[in-house]
């Protein structure tokens, strides 16, 4: 895939479906598939997808691999998890936080996404707990960990380590898409019924429109990059965060 600036992976073929997709060999059997864009400052950022599930710590090597084979300055994570709050309703709501529990310890990290919360309704923060299954997620585990946290699977922790590891940012934006403290109709078991589907759709929308705002500054509306050419076009950031304004360094656009 080469070298990026930032790197999106998880949930990404519902971002840019209309976009061509480049595959490790060439073949569409390929196991990792992506989409490359160029900036008009001449960074890059990757939607990285893959046919399997992201599952448990194998996204923390994930991790580590985008940072040693793609010098990845920023990872960041669109995927489900499940909510220990009934004040969240699952298929309605997305997730972030810049906190998770893990093996008995708390990492914390600077969440990228942070300032873009207010711009979608459907944003909620909270602690996250990594799990090593969702079968440990009995009654008592629930009983303990409710008072705790907000967010749970299997993943955000080993991926915000990683990530520490060599100081690279990180953050998450998850679809709700379970409730774990009581019965819902809508869980695991009926995602992929059409009106799951429907408002994932919706939800899907609110991310990319989270992201757009992030670059909206740097990219013509309508445009997911710019050429070189466009550089001496693009207006200076004003009052609207970027992405590129939190790491003045790597000055990225999503």
């Amino acid at each position: 895939m080469g070298e990026v600036d930032i790197a999106i992976v998880g949930c990404v073929e519902q971002l840019i479906s209309e976009k061509e997709w480049y595959y490790v060999r060439g073949e569409a059997d390929d196991l990792f598939t992506w989409h490359k864009s160029r900036t008009a400052r001449g960074n890059t950022v990757a939607y990285l997808g893959c046919k399997m599930s992201l599952w448990g710590d194998i996204s923390g090597y994930l991790v580590r691999a985008l940072q040693e084979m793609s010098k990845a300055k920023c990872i960041l994570y669109i995927g489900k998890t499940g909510t220990l709050s009934p004040d969240h309703t699952p298929n309605q709501t997305l997730a972030t936080g810049d906190a998770s529990c893990m093996n008995g310890a708390l990492i914390k990290w600077s969440n990228p996404l942070k300032p873009f919360i207010p711009y979608s309704d459907a944003i909620r923060e909270g602690v996250h707990t990594t799990v090593s299954s969702p079968l440990v997620e009995s009654q008592a585990w629930v009983e303990e960990w409710q008072p705790k946290c907000t967010w749970v699977d299997c993943e955000v922790g080993h991926m915000a380590d990683a990530a520490r590891e060599r100081g690279t940012s990180f953050g998450y934006l998850h679809i709700v898409s379970d409730r774990v403290t009581d019965w819902y109709p809508q869980d695991l078991t009926n995602e992929h019924s059409l009106e799951v589907t429907e408002q994932r759709g919706i939800l899907f929308a609110e991310i990319r429109k989270v992201i757009d705002r992030s670059t909206a500054p740097f990219n013509s509306p309508g445009r997911s990059a710019l050429s070189p050419n466009d550089e001496a076009a693009v207006p200076a950031s004003g009052t609207v965060p970027t992405v590129a304004a939190l790491f003045p360094a790597v000055a990225i656009v999503i």
